[in-house]
C-alpha cells in the first residue's frame, strides 16, 4: 500500500470481525460481515449509520473521483484475515452467503472496484466454496510463503545499514541457517532436526529483536559468540513477548507481572481467541491510556479506527499463545470489577448497543470501585456521544468526572477532561472546548494529547496563531505525532508561512500512518510549493 500512487482511490484496510470476545450478535444489525466491513471503511459514522447499509449502499454513497485525465479511479479495497468469515459468529452462518453474495454484486456494478484479501492457508478450501459467487474469472492468487534465504539475509542486514554495527563474515548465512531448520517428531517419538530453504518472518523478528537488545551498546562487530543458541520458535516468541512487557513495565514503573496479567485479560477471550478491548475516555480497561500506546509502540499491540472509536488489539494472531502462558500463575482473569465493562465492549463493537448499555447499567449496580463506576459512565458517555445524543452524553461524562474528582484520579480526570472538551467542539461550543482542554492542559501538563485537543478547539474558535502555538507545545512533548504536525502543516499555509510548511509536510511524510494520510499531506504540500512559486 505504501507503494501506491495518488491515482488509486484507496480505502482503510478492513476486517470482516471485529475481533469481540466470542459475541454473536442476535439483533440490532443487518449482515454482521457487512457491519464489520463497513465500520473500517467509515470509522466516523455512527453505528445506526451502518447497521442495515448493504456493500451496494455503501459504494453507491461513496463520491466518485476522477483521474487528471477525467477517467474513474480505481478504487482498491483490501480486507484482511478473511478466515473471519468461517470461524467468526457460529451464531449467524446464514449472513456468510450473503455477504459473499454482496460483494459479488459490488464487483459486477462497480468494474473499477478491484478487491484484495488474505487469508490463511487452512481456511483456502472453505473460501474455494464461494468462489463461484465472484463475477471476474480473472481471480489472481498469490501465496504468502515464509522468507526464501535470500529475503532473510536482506531482512536481518538492510536494517543493520542505519547503524554503526555489522555481521563478521559469515555470520548471516549461518545464523539463516539455523532459522530455517525446524524440529519434528518421527513416528517413534523422537525429535528430529530437517533443514527447509524458508524462514518464517516472526522467527527471525523475534530472535534478530531479541539478539539486537542483548548486544552491548559498544559493540560494532557481531561475531558467532555474541549470540546466544537459538531456541524454539515458540520460546522465542515467548521470551520475545516478555522481553516487551518487561521494557514497558520499567519505563512506565509498573509491576510486569501486573502489565502480563492486564494483556492477557484484555486481549484474550476465555476460549483462548483474540479479541479486542476499547480506549475509553478515561481509561483502556482499567488501564491508563499510555500503557497500551507503549504495548503498541513495542508491535505488542496493534490500534484501530473503528465506529468513532480507538481500538486495541493483539498485533499478531501467533501471540494469543505466548499471551496465554506468559503468566507464572496461569492466565490473567478480569476481575469482577472490569467484567461488566468488557462484555459492554463487546456487545458494542457488534452492534448491539442496548446490550452494551445494558451491561453498564448492571455494572454501576454492583460496582465497588470507584474506578469501575468512572469508567462505566465514560462507556456510557462514549456511545451516547458517537450516536449524537450530546445531552446524555454530557451527563454520563459529569458523572465520570466527579467521582474522578473526587478520588484525586488524575489521569482519569485528564482524559474525561478532554472528552467534555471534545463534545463541546462537537456542539460549536468552541469557547466551552478551550475551557476544558485547557483544564486538561493545566492538569496534565506533560501529555501531547492534551495540548493537541486544545489546538484543536482553537482552530474551530477561528484562532489560528493559539492554535498553532498549542500543537506546537504538543510537538515538544512527541515529536512524531502526525496528528500535529499534519494540523500544523495546514496552519502555517493559513498563516502564509508556505516554506515553513513544506518543511513541516516532509515530517509528517516522514511519520504518515498509511497512503491516505500521506496523500493529504503531499495535497498540502503541493499548496505550498505552488504558492512559493507564484510568489518567486
Amino acid at each position: 500500500m505504501p507503494a501506491l500512487n495518488d491515482s488509486n482511490v484507496v480505502l482503510p484496510i478492513g476486517r470482516i470481525s471485529l475481533g469481540a470476545g466470542g459475541v454473536t450478535p442476535n439483533h440490532g444489525i443487518g449482515n454482521v460481515h457487512t457491519f464489520s466491513l463497513l465500520s473500517c471503511w467509515s470509522p466516523e459514522q455512527r453505528p445506526v449509520e451502518i447497521q442495515d447499509m448493504t456493500l451496494v449502499d455503501y459504494f453507491r454513497n461513496l463520491p466518485s473521483s476522477l483521474d487528471e485525465y477525467g477517467e474513474s479511479r480505481t478504487v482498491l479495497a483490501a480486507i484482511d484475515q478473511f478466515e473471519d468469515l468461517f470461524t467468526a459468529y457460529p451464531g449467524r452462518s446464514a449472513d456468510r452467503v450473503e455477504f459473499m453474495d454482496q460483494l459479488s454484486t459490488v464487483m459486477q456494478e462497480w468494474p473499477t472496484l478491484h478487491v484484495l484479501v488474505t487469508l490463511r492457508d487452512e481456511f483456502y478450501a472453505d473460501f474455494l466454496a464461494y468462489e463461484d459467487k465472484l463475477p471476474r474469472l480473472e481471480l489472481a492468487r498469490e501465496r504468502l510463503l515464509p522468507l526464501s534465504a535470500y529475503g532473510a539475509v536482506q531482512a536481518i542486514t538492510g536494517p543493520l545499514g542505519g547503524t554503526e554495527r555489522f555481521l563478521a563474515p559469515g555470520l548471516v548465512e549461518s545464523f539463516v541457517a539455523d532459522l530455517s531448520s525446524q524440529r519434528f517428531s518421527d513416528g517413534l517419538g523422537d525429535s528430529v532436526t530437517i533443514s527447509t530453504d524458508r524462514v518464517d518472518p516472526i522467527r527471525l523478528q523475534t530472535a534478530c529483536s531479541t539478539y539486537w537488545t542483548s548486544l552491548n551498546s559498544d559493540l560494532h562487530q557481531i561475531e558467532a559468540g555474541h549470540l546466544p543458541a537459538l531456541s524454539e520458535p515458540r520460546e522465542e516468541l515467548l521470551a520475545w513477548y516478555r522481553a516487551a512487557v518487561a521494557r514497558v513495565a520499567g519505563r512506565l514503573d509498573l509491576s510486569a507481572h501486573l502489565l502480563l496479567a492486564w494483556v492477557s485479560a484484555t486481549f484474550l477471550a476465555h476460549d483462548g481467541r483474540a479479541r479486542c478491548a476499547l480506549e475509553g475516555p478515561a481509561a483502556t480497561r482499567g488501564m491508563a491510556h499510555h500503557v497500551p500506546a507503549a504495548l503498541e509502540r513495542e508491535n505488542v499491540l496493534v490500534a484501530h479506527h473503528r465506529l468513532g472509536s480507538r481500538w486495541y488489539g493483539l498485533a499478531h494472531a501467533l501471540l494469543a499463545e505466548p499471551v496465554r502462558v506468559a503468566l507464572p500463575g496461569g492466565c490473567g482473569d478480569h476481575p469482577q470489577t472490569w467484567r461488566h465493562l468488557a462484555a459492554a465492549e463487546d456487545a458494542w463493537s457488534q452492534g448491539a448497543a442496548a446490550a452494551a448499555r445494558y451491561q453498564c447499567t448492571i455494572g454501576l449496580k454492583a460496582a465497588t470501585e470507584p474506578m469501575a463506576v468512572i469508567d462505566l459512565h465514560a462507556l456510557l458517555g462514549l456511545m451516547a456521544d458517537v450516536d449524537s445524543d450530546l445531552p446524555t452524553a454530557r451527563s454520563h461524562y459529569a458523572e465520570a468526572l466527579n467521582v474522578a474528582k473526587s478520588t484525586q484520579d488524575t489521569a482519569r480526570t485528564v482524559n474525561l477532561a478532554l472528552a467534555m472538551g471534545r463534545l463541546e467542539r462537537k456542539a460549536k461550543q468552541a469557547a466551552s472546548a478551550i475551557a476544558w482542554h485547557q483544564q486538561a492542559v493545566d492538569l496534565g501538563p506533560s501529555d501531547p494529547r492534551a495540548f493537541r485537543e486544545l489546538g484543536a478547539s482553537c482552530y474551530e474558535a477561528g484562532d489560528r496563531r493559539e492554535a498553532l502555538e498549542a500543537y506546537n507545545a504538543s510537538l515538544v512533548l512527541d515529536a512524531r505525532s502526525f496528528e500535529a504536525l499534519e494540523a500544523t502543516t495546514g496552519l502555517l499555509i493559513d498563516l502564509g508561512c508556505d516554506r515553513e510548511a513544506v518543511e513541516q509536510a516532509a515530517r509528517a511524510l516522514s511519520v504518515a500512518p498509511d497512503p491516505v494520510a500521506a496523500a493529504r499531506i503531499k495535497e498540502l504540500r503541493l499548496v505550498a510549493q505552488r504558492r512559493i512559486s507564484q510568489g518567486n
